[in-house]
């Protein structure tokens, strides 16, 4: 329908209801007649630290415990290049719509709170583009991390300072960018509503 997908990312703290809405606005979508493509953060290069935490502990969570925070965002950067260069470019004329969950923004926040040398990951990150637009899920850093505790998926990663300082750092950085704000306290219905209705604006514009 579209000449070449639209790329938008969802963006926001875990938590914060990205992956919930990127099913529910993508099934919307489809029903509506697009071909909408879900690109989850998928782990390429970082599957070997996966795998050796798994052998050495039996936790793939433990990454982060048996190599530096450093050496594990470096890797991530490598995994959100492939990601891009795997998933998104081969299929840029394949479909209308392509739904990323994070994109090299969330690299940046997470190396920057690792201490790894910024231009060296910023660098890796500079050779795939941004999406066309971001959609930012602000919440709360203590809502977040109650959700989290409520689900049960908390890590030693997903702790309040961590989420406090990416709050602030995605609070800087998507001001710089394309967006549409979600205030993530709203109901999941409301949510959904604002999303498409700025679907429906970006694909009027990409379409005239």
């Amino acid at each position: 329908m579209l000449k070449n997908a639209l790329y938008v990312a969802f963006e926001g703290v875990d938590g914060s209801g990205k992956s919930t809405q990127i099913e529910l606005v993508s099934s919307t979508l489809r029903e509506k007649g697009f071909k909408v493509l879900n690109v989850p953060f998928t782990p390429v290069a970082s599957q070997v630290l996966r795998d050796y935490s798994i052998i050495t502990t039996g936790d793939k969570g433990s990454m982060r415990s048996l190599f530096s925070l450093s050496c594990v965002e470096y890797v991530h950067a490598c995994d959100q290049v492939l990601n891009f260069t795997d998933l998104v470019l081969p299929n840029l004329k394949n479909y209308d719509i392509i739904i990323q969950d994070r994109s090299k923004l969330s690299r940046i926040i997470n190396a920057k709170y690792a201490n790894s040398p910024k231009n060296d990951i910023e660098n890796i990150l500079s050779i795939i583009p941004d999406p066309d637009y971001f959609i930012y899920f602000r919440i709360e850093p203590e809502e977040s991390l109650r959700r989290l505790n409520k689900r049960g998926n908390t890590t030693t990663d997903e702790n309040l300072e961590f989420l406090t300082f990416a709050s602030k750092e995605y609070s800087n950085l998507i001001s710089e960018t394309q967006c549409l704000i979600i205030d993530a306290k709203k109901s999941q219905i409301e949510i959904t509503k604002d999303i498409l209705n700025y679907f429906e604006k970006l694909i009027y514009s990409k379409s005239a």
